[in-house]
């Protein structure tokens, strides 16, 4: 659980900086490489708990981009142990 927890965070915060990118450049990044230095310190930041990369779509197919850990096994196909951002933005609204 904790490095599930660990995985929504980081992607709160890789959605924060790729708006951040956007508001500043008018455009949303290409990569998430894209966001270091400026927006993220370095690339060990944009891991998942599991220390795997994290799959990034712009545009996305639920919103203006998508932020999707693997999981465990770090595979999309196991979508039941998927985390990503736009079940966040759900979650998180009370």
């Amino acid at each position: 659980e904790a490095k599930k927890n660990f995985t929504r965070s980081q992607i709160r915060i890789i959605s924060d900086s790729v708006t951040t990118y956007k508001l500043e450049k008018d455009n949303y990044p290409e990569e998430l490489n894209s966001l270091v230095p400026d927006y993220i310190d370095n690339l060990e930041k944009i891991k998942d708990g599991w220390k795997k990369d994290f799959y990034y779509a712009v545009p996305g197919d639920n919103g203006p981009f998508d932020i999707i850990s693997g999981g465990p096994d770090g595979s999309l196909d196991t979508i039941d142990d998927n985390i990503n951002s736009w079940e966040l933005g759900k979650t998180d609204q009370n």
